[in-house]
């Protein structure tokens, strides 16, 4: 099966229009490639989107992703109280890898948790990701988001060594190991 939830205009080409005020919530989804994937194109603008009790087990393929390949970035995500559990086994190659556009259905990515590019502001609260087998990718992968909240964010290890911030400009956390490298 493809993403669990896919919120993907203009993948088969181009389509003008917004997206705007989604709320997503109590969803439970299986062995699905990824738990969500939100890609926006040129041509497309996504506004605010929220995902409220996500629980998610037995992710095969992908990180959630939340990303936009046009000029304007999305709008906003939040991710809360949810729970996601990926297979793992992410291997060095894919860790390296360069992030190309995506086509139709959930790629692999370099993040085995979630993956965030050209975003206005991502929230999470009350998140728990969990890996089953060993994985060689970072769990979050952040890039071009000019504002970044994490609450309660849960994963194995120490969160500040599981994730790569690229270009945030802001950073609220609760976490006060995780910190925005300088310039």
């Amino acid at each position: 099966m493809l993403a669990g939830v896919n919120i993907q205009p203009g993948a088969w080409g181009r389509t003008d229009g917004v997206i705007d005020q989604v709320h997503i919530s109590d969803v439970v989804m299986h062995d699905v490639a990824s738990p969500f994937f939100v890609t926006s194109r040129s041509g497309t603008t996504i506004g605010n989107i929220t995902i409220d009790r996500l629980t998610a087990t037995g992710i095969y393929r992908a990180a959630a992703s939340v990303e936009s390949w046009a000029e304007e970035p999305i709008g906003r995500l939040v991710l809360r109280d949810s729970t996601i559990e990926y297979v793992g086994e992410g291997t060095a190659e894919q860790a390296a890898m360069e992030v190309r556009s995506p086509g139709a259905d959930a790629r692999p990515l370099p993040a085995w948790g979630l993956y965030a590019r050209h975003v206005n502001r991502l929230e999470l609260g009350n998140v728990r990701m969990s890996v089953e087998k060993p994985d060689s990718r970072r769990v979050f992968i952040c890039e071009g988001v000019k504002s970044l909240q994490m609450d309660t964010l849960k994963v194995p290890g120490d969160l500040a060594k599981a994730v790569t911030l690229k270009d945030v400009q802001e950073l609220y956390s609760d976490n006060p190991k995780l910190k925005l490298s300088s310039p």
